[in-house]
């Protein structure tokens, strides 16, 4: 009752209107005049204004409607997430610069191609498990998170961790959206990492040396087979003990003495020869090298122990007086080199291991003095070391150096000094030197890993921490300092965590963290407060268990989602406001399609007439938007952008050049929507494919288009009336059939051309049709079929509720004549316009300007671009023309670098001026602009020859500097 009260509101609102524009014109109502003729005439022009009437309504909706769209375009296309939109058989329809800009040679995929061909076979598995997964969900729509690769064009893989979610529609999947992020960089950087680990741990284990980590307090963590061979000791018997059980105990003293110098940070190592007590008891005469590791803020964490059994050494020292042969046998066997030097480094003797990779042969070291071999970073502090030996007796002075090779690099040594001078079996300096570089090496590598995981998770804004269940220490990277807004190395626990959490999360964190200590997935969303500011971020956990399958702690990553949450928010609100206008705006139309069934049977007689005078003012309001308000708003475009770039310009300019660009784009929409610019062509099959790709666009509908390559022309009215036919049809469709998807096939039938729509959907009963009294419904294929009529053309309508609809259209062939209507006088009247050619000049010697033609039939277009191309140095307009005709010969004449060619204009349009240019003079080069971005002229324009294709509702930076790199790819 409400919607019946309110339309008749809505018709007496109309009709109080229409009368009131009928008054103003000068009629009155003949509603007692006799003649009923009248009184008929009256009413149907009373019917038509309140269809204009109507008709302006609707175009301000389509205008609202055209700016939400927009508006949901820019937030999908400008979020820095990927995004690509499926369809429901996984083929992409759509996706964001975001995922152009991971996957730089993505255009080059065809539209509808499967998403699944892009991704690396082995990962397909996963990929398909978790479609299925979201298939069988029951409507849930979303999927679990997914690490795979890509595979561009060029078959180098991308690592992407990416999020699948699907829309359903009554049980059924009607959409896919997929969200991803390149991990590429933190696969790598993973990679260098395990391979590093694996290099250091062979080194580890392998050495022939023994090698040793303990904890600060002395306990064994690690140690490799010679270690453990040395000791007589298994690692495990090892963990349970201390460095200071195996020292014996006549040595113990000196040795905590270094060990707590070293801790102290007097010394950064040092170097001392102990006596081990073996498992077995035993003596075992060691050479040990203790160095200090630290974490990334100085705190000392562990400490390093090399150790050399040197018991047959010392047997050797101990034997030396008797048998020197056999010391020399010994020392050079060993990975050492030993040096005896006297006070002011000259090497009196040196002996080199066969293991050392140093290659020099003692004699040719001998007499030289040991500072020349010495790196010049290096010398001082060796030197102050030599006057640090010199000064005491006994002892040993050790440090780090580098010492030229014989093939001219550099090596670190680690040199252990001890001043002998007043041993009168050497009377020198014994130096012992240690090759190092492999482990100097090892630590730079382990450091650059390092360095590289901090800038790939600022990068990936993934920051990652572990948590010491036992201690309650909380331990976070650079940048998950960064994202909870902490400063770094400031200590954390899991209570100071929590205080971060949102106080409306934290019960939800908490909840799932304990769940995740008792063995459930921690892999949550949540919020956190770092100051005033809200953030979002996604946490997942990892789970750690010692030996013994007790827990320990675990390994996570945090990942700061806030600005992908926000665009998601943004992007559900457009949603719901678009649908919201788009049943608005379906109410308003299904309500105007009943009005004008009722009235059909009135103005029957009189369809096919108003239809066309409809089309030939569509076209009119088109060309007049066209070559009238479009070009004054591009042309007062280009005068604002050099406005804007003059220093003393209000800052209202901006403000008022986003709203031309806003009324430049209003303006096309309307001669879109009122007359398509592919209706020129007079071609069929053209103009239905055009039809085609923007149901597509703008209502989802997928039409195919099954057609011959050439078809005879038709006449032109014959043409927009079929237009119009075709377009209602997948009105209907997407309206009230329930699909998706239509057919539409044109073929030639000996003397006429059978032209049919038809779908899959509901389907209606076509007695209908039938205008008998009291009968509703169908009056708008009842009219388009009265008004084929007239033209000869027979209309077939087969269909039944269920079993979808065929509309059929049997076209008589004649001879197709000129376009009719007020473009043609239009540009009759441009044609008349004399071309506006600036005086130009050839190209100097030394003049290395980009000289530029502008051809446009509109004055202030040329005159905006002429201003616009002036004031850069290296351009210059040397002439213009106003048609595609003038074009060609000025072209011949002047054989400019860059011609800027407009579309359409009079006499000849761009597309063929830009043919006969291209194939007479090619190495000129041509960009076309158009108010217009309609495909077909793109492509029509690329096959001629055109270099490139802007709109002139662009950016002018853009048109300089594609003016700019069509120069640079014609010199070379």
């Amino acid at each position: 009752m409400t919607v019946k009260r309110s339309s008749r509101k809505k018709n007496a609102r109309l009709r109080r209107a229409a009368e009131k524009i009928m008054a103003e014109t000068g009629r009155e109502s003949h509603a007692h005049d006799q003649n009923e003729l009248q009184r008929i005439l009256y009413e149907l022009e009373m019917h038509q204004v309140e269809l204009d009437l109507q008709n302006e309504e609707l175009r301000s909706a389509v205008s609202d409607l055209e700016i939400a769209r927009n508006k949901y375009a820019d937030l999908f296309h400008s979020a820095p997430v990927a995004y690509i939109l499926l369809n429901k058989e996984g083929r992409i329809e759509r996706f964001n610069q975001a995922a152009q800009n991971l996957l730089s040679e993505f255009a080059q995929y065809p539209q509808f191609t499967l998403f699944s061909e892009l991704i690396y076979p082995e990962d397909l598995p996963k990929y398909f498990e978790a479609t299925r997964d979201i298939i069988g969900s029951g409507g849930d729509g979303t999927g679990p998170t997914l690490e795979l690769r890509l595979v561009p064009s060029s078959g180098l893989p991308l690592w992407v961790r990416l999020d699948i979610s699907a829309e359903f529609s009554r049980g059924q999947i009607i959409e896919w959206r997929i969200s991803f992020v390149n991990i590429t960089t933190r696969k790598q950087a993973e990679k260098l990492l395990r391979d590093s680990e694996k290099k250091f741990h062979a080194s580890f284990t392998e050495a022939a040396i023994g090698f040793a980590l303990s904890d600060i307090e002395g306990r064994f963590q690690e140690a490799n087979q010679a270690y453990c061979s040395l000791t007589g000791y298994t690692l495990k018997e090892l963990r349970t003990m201390g460095f200071q059980q195996l020292i014996h105990p006549d040595d113990l003293k000196e040795n905590m003495q270094w060990i707590e110098k070293l801790r102290s940070w007097q010394i950064p190592a040092f170097t001392i020869e102990n006596r081990y007590i073996r498992k077995d008891g035993s003596i075992v005469h060691v050479r040990k090298s203790v160095s200090l590791i630290t974490d990334t803020n100085g705190i000392p964490q562990w400490t390093v122990a090399l150790i050399e059994d040197i018991t047959d050494r010392k047997q050797a020292e101990e034997a030396l007086a008797a048998n020197e042969r056999r010391f020399r046998a010994l020392t050079e066997k060993t990975h050492e080199i030993i040096a005896i030097v006297n006070d002011a480094g000259k090497i009196d003797y040196i002996t080199i291991g066969h293991e050392s990779k140093l290659h020099y042969q003692s004699e040719e070291l001998v007499g030289r003095n040991a500072f020349e071999l010495v790196h010049p970073d290096d010398k001082p502090g060796a030197q102050k070391a030599l006057q640090d030996i010199l000064t005491r007796q006994g002892g040993v002075r050790q440090m780090e150096l580098r010492v030229l090779d014989s093939d001219g690099s550099w090596r670190w040594m680690l040199i252990s000094g001890a001043n002998l001078l007043h041993d009168p079996a050497v009377r020198g300096i014994v130096l012992n030197g240690l090759d190092i570089s492999d482990r100097k090496q090892n630590e730079a590598d382990l450091q650059q890993i390092r360095l590289d995981l901090d800038h790939a998770q600022e990068v990936g804004q993934i920051g990652s921490w572990r948590m010491d269940v036992r201690r309650n220490i909380l331990t976070w990277s650079k940048q998950n300092y960064r994202i909870f807004g902490v400063p770094e190395g400031e200590p954390q626990t899991y209570e100071t965590f929590l205080k971060i959490v949102h106080p409306d999360d934290r019960e939800y964190v908490d909840t799932k963290w304990k769940s995740a200590l008792r063995g459930e997935p921690y892999e949550i969303n949540h919020r956190i407060l770092t100051g005033d500011q809200v953030k979002w971020v996604r946490e997942q956990a990892f789970l750690e268990f010692d030996a013994e399958g007790l827990l320990v702690g675990g390994f996570g990553i945090t990942q700061d989602i806030t600005e992908r949450w926000r665009i998601e928010e943004e992007l559900r609100q457009a949603r719901d406001e678009l649908e919201a206008r788009v049943k608005e705006r379906t109410d308003k139309l299904s309500h105007a399609v009943k009005t004008l069934r009722r009235r059909s049977e009135q103005l029957r007689q009189m369809a096919a007439e108003l239809t066309l005078a409809e089309q030939r003012e569509r076209h009119r309001i088109a060309s007049v938007l066209h070559d009238g308000l479009q070009q004054l708003l591009v042309g007062a475009h280009f005068h604002l952008v050099i406005m804007e770039q003059d220093q003393n310009i209000s800052d209202g300019i901006p403000h008022l050049k986003k709203i031309l660009e806003e009324t430049i784009s209003a303006s096309r929409s309307l001669a879109m929507e009122l007359h398509p610019p592919v209706l020129l062509r007079n071609d069929l099959n053209t103009a239905l494919r055009w039809l085609a790709n923007w149901m597509r666009d703008m209502h989802g509908l997928q039409v195919r288009v099954k057609s011959p390559k050439s078809i005879q022309s038709i006449d032109y009215e014959m043409l927009l009336l079929l237009f119009q036919s075709v377009r209602e049809l997948l009105f209907n469709i997407v309206k009230h059939a329930g699909v998706k998807e239509a057919d539409i096939e044109l073929k030639k039938l000996n003397e006429r051309i059978l032209l049919k729509v038809e779908d899959k959907g509901g389907g209606f009963d076509p007695g209908i049709l039938r205008l008998e009294e009291g009968t509703s419904g169908g009056y708008g294929l009842f009219g388009m079929r009265e008004r084929l009529i007239i033209f000869g053309v027979r209309m077939q309508i087969e269909s039944a509720p269920g079993k979808g609809s065929r509309i059929k259209f049997r076209i008589p062939l004649r001879n197709a004549t000129k376009k009719t209507g007020q473009a043609s006088d239009v540009k009759r009247k441009l044609a008349d316009r004399a071309v506006s050619s600036r005086p130009y000049s050839k190209r100097a010697d030394t003049d290395e300007r980009i000289r530029i033609m502008l051809v446009d039939d509109q004055d202030i277009v040329r005159q905006g671009i002429a201003s616009l191309i002036e004031r850069e140095s290296d351009l210059q307009v040397v002439c213009e023309a106003s048609n595609g005709e003038d074009a060609v010969s000025l072209a011949r004449k002047v054989h400019p670098d860059v011609v800027l060619m407009d579309i359409n204009m009079p006499i000849m349009n761009g597309i063929r001026a830009t043919q006969l240019i291209h194939e007479e003079i090619a190495d000129i080069q041509i960009i076309g602009l158009s108010v217009f971005d309609d495909e077909f002229y793109i492509n029509d324009m690329i096959k001629a020859g055109a270099t490139a294709f802007l709109t002139k509702r662009g950016e002018a930076k853009e048109l300089i500097d594609k003016i700019r790199s069509c120069r640079r790819e014609a010199s070379h």
